[in-house]
């Protein structure tokens, strides 16, 4: 079961973020969980990232809680 709609599911030149963020996910499926935090200049792709880390976790067989809102 997807959890997240992809406009496009080719992510160009992110080979290095995409490793970090499925390393954390590894190891959170391990036991131990962790942060991650994605930090750079608007529009630079972080939102699609992010958008990665649910699908993933529900191909695995993980339990995927989502919510979005404001502060």
């Amino acid at each position: 079961m997807r959890v997240v709609q992809q406009l496009c599911p080719v992510i160009v030149g992110r080979d290095s973020e995409l490793d970090t963020l499925r390393q954390a996910l590894t190891a959170a499926a391990g036991g131990q969980g962790q942060c991650v935090q994605l930090l750079g200049e608007p529009g630079i792709g972080k939102s699609r990232l992010a958008r990665e880390m649910p699908n993933w976790a529900a191909d695995t067989g993980m339990v995927v809680l989502l919510r979005h809102g404001s502060w």
